[in-house]
This record gives structure tokens, C-alpha cells and sequence, in this order.
């Protein structure tokens, strides 16, 4: 906790906190961004309030592997300031900042009148900034010392982590007792109900999946190993609408090469089974496990559900038959297929010799939802028919567009795509 406004020490406070935590002048700042280089952000604020104690924080974001040292460095600077008097520099530094925007706190009216409703509402005298601003003035560098003793209080810190702590250079008991907070959003339960599964239905949706992998092509499915493909994308993002030339390699059955040309550079991101990056602007930073889940998931959809019409041929999946329904106004066989990462609808032409999309759950600008893809354009490569087309749409709204212009069946693929680059840039200090 920290202190009302209306307390006696609240001037020295205006004087410690800008030392201590407030800009980029402040201790903490340049003890852990610059001095060590473990964060781009640190800082702190004795944050008081009119008619309660307001509250005392420090704060910075860090890679995981410097955890520990990043809070003790921010702790030490509590308990230096305790302890040694503040210099003459930081002194003068702190009172002309403040002193120095006070002008512009009442530089209209709407200000004034503002600040005048706000103090008679808690009951202070009309004239309290100018009082505060005559005591800040008149602040020691002894005030500042007791004011630090007093309201500065690093063994009674409630100390806040968020990351994974197994990549965390010293576990968090180091500093104290820990209470673990699970922050997952769960994922909402669908609406809609599926059937039990009978030895029918699952006959039924093996027999669709293995008939529509023959119609693509029996033999090229067995024998793919590899697919590297070109082409385009328009994908609408909250910074507009692009249009990205890109190119891919997916060996099957869980690594994946993507690169995109954006207005900003070049961006690649890399599924290495259990491992996933991106590189972007000379910088490399592993991607959450949400978001690698997720690009585990749509690896099965890919290129019309090759994936999954190979497993089917293979008889490593399972698939439920849930009869006939509508898939972008055409008749179609809908088929649950129960996979390692989750479920996945894929939708066959009523005849069952194409797939005309997939749904499933994944990630959204908008949290967890349906992602579905449409698939089109369908031509035979190497003995393969794959689409040439595919849309994607997510919570109803199509997201992406992407047009294929080439498609290459086991060319082989260099090592070095999937061997992670080392950054070159500043921003992989902080995750």
C-alpha cells in the first residue's frame, strides 16, 4: 500500500518516486534496461489516491532466463534508496520535472475547474497544488531518505510472475512463498452435439476418408513426403488488407517452412515438430505453445486434408460418419475425424471424391472460435489432385485468400530452413 495525497510525507514521495521508478532518468531504469540490458521496459510508481492509500509498484519485462536477476536488481534499488542519500543531480532533476509541468496543469479552463471539483469532492483546500508545489520545492535529500524508510517496503511485496517457469533462471521460492495461478483461458464447450460414435458410423467414415484419398491419388499419397508450393495470399489483418507472395515446404508429417514478403520485410515461421519460431527483421523469438498448438492443428487441414487422406490409406485414423449436410450451399458427406491435436470436420462432395473444406477450433483475432477452410481449384500434380485454391474464414468472416501458383511433390528440401537463425537484432532480450 502506499499513502493518501493529503499526507504530510506526500511531497518527499513526489521527489522519490520520480528517482526511483518514474521515466527513463529513474534508477530502475537504467540499472535494468541500461546499465544491463536485461529488459526494454522497468520502472515503478508510488501511486498514492485522495481518500485511501494507493499503491506501491515496480515492474519490468524480461526474458525468462534473466527472471531472477531483473527482480533483484529492482529489489536492491529499494533497499539502496533506503539506505544512501539521493545526489545533488538526481535532486535537482526530479524538483524541475515537476516543477516544470505544473503550468500545465492549469492551462485551461476546463483544468481548473476540473481540479477545483475533484478537491472540494474529497474535501482538500482549493489551493492544494500550489501548497504541494511550495513543499516540493523545500524537499531534502534527508526527506527523501525517510520518506523511502517508510513507505518503501521490500519484504512486504507481493511479487507477481508471468511466464514459464521452467525456462526461469532461479524458481520464484527463491524470493518467498509462491501461490500458482492458472491463466489458461478454457476452451468453450461447442454448441453444437455430436452423436455417439457405433461401429457403423466409424465403418462409414473410414470407408469416405480412404474412397476420397483413392480419388485424389492412391499412390502419390503413399509415396509424399515432401510438398514445397508458391503462391499469394490476401489477408485482411487489423492494419488493413495485403496481398503477400509466399512460398512453403511441409514435410510431412509435422515440420513446416513459411515465407511471406510484407510491406515490412520478410517473415518466416518454422514448425519443427515440437519447436516453432518466426524471424522477422533480423529478430527470432519462439512462438508461444498456443500458437504452435495451433499451427500443429493446420497442418491436417493443409492443401485440401492431405494429411489426413494419407493417415486414412495408413488406417492411423479415426473418423466418424455424420451424414449429409450443407457446405457452402453444396451437398456434402460430413466426416469427424478424432486426430492427436483435436477434432476435425472434413467435408467430402456428396459423391466423396474431393474435399471441399475442413473446420475446427483454433485461434482468432477474437479468441478461440471455428476456423474454416474452403477449398477449390482442384488440378492433378505428379499424380496428385490438390487445390489450387483455399479460403479461409474465421467466426464467419473470411480472414485470408490464398491462390497457389506451383506445387512440387518430394523435391527434396535444404536442412538449413529448419535450423534456427540467432537474432541480430535488440528485441530478443525481452520476451
Amino acid at each position: 500500500l502506499s499513502l493518501r495525497m493529503d499526507d504530510p510525507d506526500y511531497p518527499a514521495v513526489v521527489v522519490l518516486n520520480d528517482i526511483l521508478g518514474a521515466g527513463m532518468s529513474s534508477r530502475i531504469f537504467k540499472e535494468v534496461r541500461e546499465k544491463r540490458g536485461l529488459a526494454y521496459a522497468a520502472g515503478g510508481a508510488i501511486a498514492p489516491a485522495y481518500d485511501h492509500p494507493g499503491a506501491v509498484y515496480v515492474f519490468s519485462s524480461t526474458k525468462p532466463a534473466t527472471m531472477s536477476q531483473a527482480l533483484s536488481v529492482i529489489i536492491e534499488e529499494i533497499k539502496k534508496i533506503q539506505k544512501e542519500p539521493v545526489t545533488d543531480a538526481e535532486m535537482k532533476m526530479a524538483k524541475e520535472g515537476y516543477l516544470n509541468s505544473y503550468a500545465f496543469q492549469f492551462d485551461s479552463t476546463a483544468k481548473v475547474v476540473q481540479r477545483m471539483q475533484t478537491y472540494l469532492f474529497y474535501g482538500y483546500p482549493l489551493d492544494f497544488n500550489k501548497t504541494l508545489r511550495d513543499k516540493v520545492e523545500k524537499v531534502t535529500k534527508d526527506d527523501v531518505m525517510k520518506a523511502a524508510q517508510k513507505h518503501l517496503l521490500p519484504d512486504a511485496l507481493t511479487i507477481l510472475a508471468i511466464g514459464k517457469q521452467e525456462e526461469w533462471d532461479k524458481p520464484l521460492s527463491t524470493f518467498g512463498e509462491v501461490t500458482t495461478i492458472d491463466i489458461a483461458i478454457p476452451e468453450p464447450k461447442p454448441k453444437e452435439v455430436i452423436p455417439e460414435a457405433t461401429p457403423e458410423t466409424l465403418a462409414k467414415g473410414k470407408q469416405l476418408l480412404v474412397a476420397a484419398a483413392k480419388a485424389a491419388g492412391e499412390k502419390a499419397l503413399l509415396d509424399l513426403k515432401d510438398m514445397t508450393t508458391e503462391g499469394v495470399t490476401n489477408a485482411k489483418t487489423p492494419m488493413g488488407e495485403f496481398e503477400l507472395k509466399g512460398s512453403s515446404v511441409f514435410v510431412l508429417p509435422d515440420r513446416l517452412y513459411t515465407k511471406m514478403t510484407t510491406p515490412m520485410g520478410d517473415m518466416v515461421q518454422v514448425l519443427d515438430k515440437d519447436k516453432a519460431w518466426m524471424s522477422a527483421g533480423g529478430e527470432t523469438r519462439d512462438l508461444p505453445g498456443g500458437l504452435a498448438g495451433d499451427m500443429e492443428k493446420a497442418l491436417w487441414s493443409r492443401h485440401g486434408a492431405l494429411l489426413v487422406l494419407q493417415a486414412a490409406l495408413q488406417d492411423k485414423v479415426k473418423a466418424q460418419a455424420l451424414g449429409e449436410v450443407k457446405f457452402e450451399n453444396k451437398d456434402a458427406q460430413d466426416v469427424l475425424v478424432t486426430l492427436p491435436s483435436g477434432a476435425l470436420r472434413v467435408y467430402l462432395t456428396a459423391d466423396g471424391k474431393e474435399v471441399l473444406g475442413v473446420k475446427r477450433r483454433g485461434r482468432t483475432q477474437s479468441g478461440p472460435g471455428d476456423v474454416i477452410e474452403v477449398f477449390a481449384g482442384y488440378q492433378a500434380v505428379q499424380g496428385l489432385r490438390v487445390p489450387f485454391e483455399t479460403r479461409q474464414d474465421m467466426n464467419g468472416e473470411t480472414v485470408a485468400t490464398l491462390k497457389a501458383t506451383s506445387f512440387k511433390l518430394n523435391a527434396g528440401f535444404s536442412a538449413d530452413l529448419f535450423a534456427k537463425p540467432a537474432s541480430t537484432g535488440e528485441a530478443d532480450k525481452e520476451e
